[in-house]
């Protein structure tokens, strides 16, 4: 073997077996969209090879397609942090944080047309690791600023919806189911599965019991608006709720889907919840 060829394949295996190690970026098309982490999950990195999930909201003073994105992170996600222009340093889900600034492209291939767009990561860039509390309101994994090209209406919907997930996240937080009752109706609903519906709040303080005792007492509860709409004095939200809770000393991630009616209150036209309801993954 030559000398220049040693060399070659010296630096070779030097690279493949560095586990972290500074890179110069190559040439890439421009980021699909570039803000801040609002929301953050981590799912079973066995599970459909699916590792994680971040909510990424478009900075005001950046122009661009998308005000927001629901992106996927797989196993053939890059991750990086980006120092300066010339560096990049590979690295893991974990080092993604909320609020932090990330540039996304987007993975080839299908994208799931909701509001807002869901849709797998290609590569994800960190751009500052500094969280700048300003960015978020009230709970930073469920209140996010609704988007500016909505009419007056669905902000004013999607806000309220907002506030009343956030009451749920607290509740989980606390165990303290007795929160969740004011964020339904007096004749609210709740749906479980084999067709056993929950009727009022007294029904329902029961229902929400039983649940937290299951789960261990408390969680911490990430929720997820996909889609909304409105109409008149009724509107419909679906959207995934993400529980992270400890049973017998064992860390349990349990996600669901799930599927809300809301109803306008006319005396004082605060949204409450009507009816809600898990929906089975396909």
């Amino acid at each position: 073997m030559t000398e220049s060829k040693f060399i070659n394949l010296s630096f070779v295996l030097l690279i493949l077996f560095s586990g972290t190690f500074a890179v110069r970026p190559q040439t890439s098309p421009a980021p699909d969209i570039r803000g801040r982490i609002t929301k953050l999950n981590r799912s079973d990195a066995q599970t459909n090879n699916l590792l994680g999930s971040i909510l990424v909201e478009r900075n005001a003073e950046v122009n661009g397609e998308y005000d927001k994105a629901d992106v996927k992170i797989t196993a053939q996600t890059r991750i990086f942090n980006q120092t300066d222009t010339d560096k990049r340093t590979p690295l893991k889900i974990d080092a993604l944080k909320l609020a932090q600034r990330v540039a996304v492209r987007f993975a080839p291939g299908p994208a799931l047309l909701s509001y807002p767009i869901q849709v797998g990561a290609a590569e994800i860039v960190i751009l500052s690791g500094a969280p700048d509390s300003s960015q978020t309101s009230g709970n930073p994994q469920t209140v996010t600023q609704p988007p500016k090209n909505l009419n007056p209406e669905l902000t004013k919907l999607r806000r309220a919806i907002d506030a009343g997930n956030a009451v749920w996240v607290d509740a989980w937080g606390r165990g303290d189911a007795a929160m969740i009752l004011d964020t339904f109706t007096a004749d609210g609903k709740a749906l479980v599965a084999a067709g056993k519906v929950y009727k009022g709040r007294k029904q329902i303080l029961e229902l929400m019991r039983d649940l937290m005792k299951k789960r261990g007492g408390r969680a911490k509860l990430t929720v997820t608006t996909t889609d909304f709409w409105l109409d008149g004095d009724t509107a419909y939200e679906t959207g995934t709720a993400v529980y992270e809770f400890t049973l017998q000393n064992k860390a349990q991630i349990l996600e669901r889907r799930y599927f809300t009616i809301w109803r306008r209150q006319s005396k004082i036209g605060a949204w409450k919840i009507y009816a809600n309801t898990g929906i089975a993954k396909e």
